[in-house]
């Protein structure tokens, strides 16, 4: 279990910092009515624009059913994150955490996001030691998705192809990603939400940069925490 502190800041920057407890009863799980609400507040204050809130909507539909706490212990999932922790190892090495709490869950929150994947938009910062069960944080979720975008869009197999269907083909495996990447789920859910298949393949729009704990002290500002 954990307990979420953000310590006020200097020269306008708040830092934020998680630590662990084990007092703190667990929160309830969303309806997937209010996950979606939650996960569509929490993306409209990350500034992103109309296209990416679709992406976002549309892959936690997917992912997680709108559920921030969402845990996927999956034998393929586990195996994925322990590769992810494994190559990373150096990095998380003197954090304290053992190895399980970066593979259990093998991904989570709103976005179905990989611990130590995850924990890639901290590297450097105060936060890069932080419990890797933050990915079950909904305001760090949408920070760590908008971080592991990021990255997928310097690969060369996305900008060879850069659409949201490729996108979307690449969050489950970034090597899958170039030419032709497809995904019938895809078209399906943006069907469900009401908006066109054709989204799939018009090209993605511009994420930015933006520095990752600045904005999630900002998310966690004003918006509902569940």
């Amino acid at each position: 279990m954990i307990r979420w502190i953000a310590i006020a800041a200097l020269g306008g920057l708040v830092a934020a910092l998680v630590v662990p407890s084990r007092d703190v009863p667990a929160r309830p799980r969303l309806s997937p009515k209010l996950g979606r609400a939650l996960l569509n507040n929490l993306t409209a204050r990350a500034g992103l624009d109309d296209n990416w809130r679709l992406f976002f909507e549309a892959l936690a539909k997917s992912e997680s059913r709108w559920n921030p706490h969402a845990s996927n212990d999956s034998s393929g999932e586990v195996a994925a994150a322990l590769i992810a922790y494994t190559r990373n190892r150096k990095r998380y090495a003197g954090c304290g955490w053992p190895v399980s709490r970066y593979i259990h869950p093998g991904s989570g929150g709103f976005l179905g996001i990989i611990p130590a994947n995850g924990l890639a938009v901290f590297w450097g910062t105060v936060l890069q030691c932080v419990d890797p069960h933050i990915v079950l944080e909904p305001a760090a979720n949408v920070v760590m998705a908008m971080g592991y975008a990021r990255r997928l869009m310097r690969w060369k197999q996305f900008k060879a192809n850069p659409t949201w269907h490729n996108l979307w083909r690449g969050w489950d495996n970034p090597a899958a990603m170039g030419p032709g990447a497809r995904r019938q789920k895809f078209e399906r859910i943006l069907g469900e939400l009401g908006h066109p298949s054709s989204f799939a393949d018009r090209q993605v729009t511009s994420l930015g940069s933006f520095d990752a704990l600045a904005m999630l002290v900002h998310l966690r500002r004003g918006a509902v925490v569940a």
